[in-house]
């Protein structure tokens, strides 16, 4: 599947703006944008939707192929 796909399963300004645990502190936040709305993830747990980690995988994927981090 490719990043379209996976964007279309499920309407992005249906997903809450902020998925985060505020008791944990130190997390990095990955924030995804699309058709103008963000989304801001501290945390990847049962709370976040399979389709954002879907695609932050995705992301994550291309990015270590460039070579943009390891």
């Amino acid at each position: 599947s490719n990043i379209k796909d996976i964007l279309k399963k499920k309407d992005f300004s249906s997903y809450k703006d902020v998925y985060d645990n505020p008791r944990i502190m130190d997390l990095q936040s990955t924030y995804l944008v699309h058709n103008g709305k963000q989304v801001q993830v501290r945390l990847w747990n049962d709370d976040v939707p399979e389709e954002l980690m879907e695609l932050n995988e995705y992301i994550e994927g291309i990015l270590l192929e460039k070579k943009f981090f390891e």
